[in-house]
């Protein structure tokens, strides 16, 4: 994890890649979505359930690192009034580790990790297949070295169907058997953050 404000000779590192990353795992962090339940009825809560895969041996930063020189790993999903409305996001616990380039154990993630963000569909949401859009920022480091900040988007379909639920009922009990996975979204109508499919 390396600080926001880099030593010269850090940035050399970053901007001219040495040999030692040449043998980089590709890629170092794989990100997945599923949604449950697949398809929600207006006035419905859902879940949004996001797994990173981190390559044996690296790992990316905790939510909430503990450490003015590590950058975070944030899920962000645009703002889409009138569509949906967004709850805490739940992240994993993590885990204290050292490493060699700091004197005092650093909180990571290292595996498999699963983020949850629970979303409430509003009651005049309009029929139809969306992609909600979102994006993961992180660093991910070995024990010696650190790659530059990334952003990774995901895109994760839903099926919004007719009728709203009375009293804004909630469905994110569902079990998690009936995610439906979305692997890459196809050309699509922005509506306030969230994306309509053709």
């Amino acid at each position: 994890m390396i600080p926001r404000f880099l030593p010269a000779v850090v940035v050399c590192l970053l901007v001219s890649p040495p040999a030692a990353y040449a043998s980089l795992p590709d890629p170092v962090v794989q990100v997945s979505a599923a949604i449950s339940p697949g398809a929600v009825r207006p006035g419905v809560d859902f879940d949004v359930v996001v797994t990173v895969d981190i390559a044996n041996g690296w790992h990316i930063n905790a939510n909430r690192p503990g450490s003015d020189f590590q950058v975070p790993s944030e899920l962000s999903f645009p703002a889409a009034p009138g569509f949906v409305s967004f709850s805490d996001f739940k992240y994993p616990p993590a885990i204290s580790k050292p490493v060699s380039f700091s004197e005092t154990p650093l909180d990571l993630y290292e595996g498999r990790i699963v983020i949850t963000a629970p979303l409430h569909l509003m009651n005049d949401a309009p029929p139809g297949m969306f992609a909600l859009h979102a994006r993961l920022r992180y660093q991910a480091c070995d024990d010696e070295k650190c790659l530059p900040p990334a952003t990774l988007p995901i895109d994760v379909s839903l099926v919004v169907e007719s009728g709203a639920v009375p009293g804004g009922s909630t469905a994110s009990s569902v079990s998690r058997d009936n995610f439906v996975g979305f692997s890459g979204a196809g050309k699509s109508n922005i509506i306030e953050g969230v994306f309509r499919e053709k």
